[in-house]
């Protein structure tokens, strides 16, 4: 397939006499070059879409402001608003207002980028969270345009906080139980520790948290905690008791370590339980 390009002039000649003169160009690769740029437009859009993430910029001399369709999408406008740089700010609430405002001047000023999770409310007065991204571009030595990206990340912020509330439940839990509960990762690091755990170490949670067991009481496992490591991380778990010595006193000690195994089979760490059963035995 060719595509032509003809240009037709209705000319005279010599007595006169009306002729039609044309010409004509082959405009294939220029076709050829649209079709893959609209392709590849439509591809981003639609990548876009699915991802929650439209694109922007402001041309510092002519004052413009761009949106992409997403961005428009996020916004919650119809496709013909053409945003400004104080209406685009308006859809902040005040605190996230002055936050943005300062990151634009700051750009503005040094061409320095930001990267900002702030609240938005919509144009239907929806509360969204959005991750906005912005870079300076330079012509002769001067910031000329701001440009970035824009995302919804309402969905994740929830799936955060979720998450963080759960486990400031798991811990409220497990922080009043006789017991010492932990989670250890396959670098034997602890992930997670109840407060008998960490007590256990005379530390505070922060303190143990992505610290190793060695690290924490300054002497290396004996070689039965070391087997047990490796039998727990192969995927077998490990109970046992044995005897601890606190301040001169020997205490006996129930222990469990069950592997955290995963959905493709992959022993990702392992829990921890300690009991003291000094009095049972």
């Amino acid at each position: 397939e060719r595509w032509m390009a003809w240009t037709n002039s209705f000319l005279r000649d010599s007595e006169h006499r009306p002729y039609l003169h044309s010409v004509g160009r082959d405009i294939t690769a220029q076709k050829v070059a649209e079709r893959a740029l609209l392709a590849s437009q439509q591809l981003l859009e639609r990548t876009g879409r699915v991802a929650r993430v439209g694109g922007w910029e402001l041309d510092l001399r002519s004052r413009r402001v761009s949106w992409s369709s997403e961005t428009r999408r996020i916004h919650e406008v119809p496709p013909e608003f053409t945003p400004t740089l104080e209406t685009a700010l308006d859809f902040y609430p005040p605190d996230a207002q002055r936050t943005m405002e300062a990151a634009v001047r700051q750009a503005m000023a040094t061409g320095l980028s930001w990267d900002l999770e702030v609240p938005l409310v919509t144009a239907a007065g929806q509360r969204i969270w959005v991750r906005a991204v912005g870079e300076a571009e330079y012509e002769g030595g001067a910031v000329v345009r701001l440009f970035g990206a824009f995302q919804d990340v309402t969905e994740r912020r929830h799936m955060a906080q979720q998450l963080a509330n759960s486990e400031r439940f798991v811990r409220l839990v497990t922080d009043g139980l006789p017991i010492r509960i932990g989670y250890v990762d396959r670098e034997l690091r602890f992930r997670f520790a109840n407060q008998a755990q960490c007590q256990r170490f005379g530390l505070g949670r922060d303190e143990v948290i992505g610290r190793t067991r060695e690290e924490l009481l300054g002497e290396p496992a004996s070689p039965e905690s070391v087997q047990r490591v490796e039998r727990v991380l192969a995927g077998t778990a490990q109970s046992y008791e044995r005897d601890e010595v606190r301040g001169g006193v020997v205490y006996r000690i129930e222990s469990q370590l069950v592997p955290d195994v995963s959905d493709d089979g992959q022993v990702r760490g392992f829990f921890s339980t300690a009991v003291d059963i000094t009095q049972r035995a």
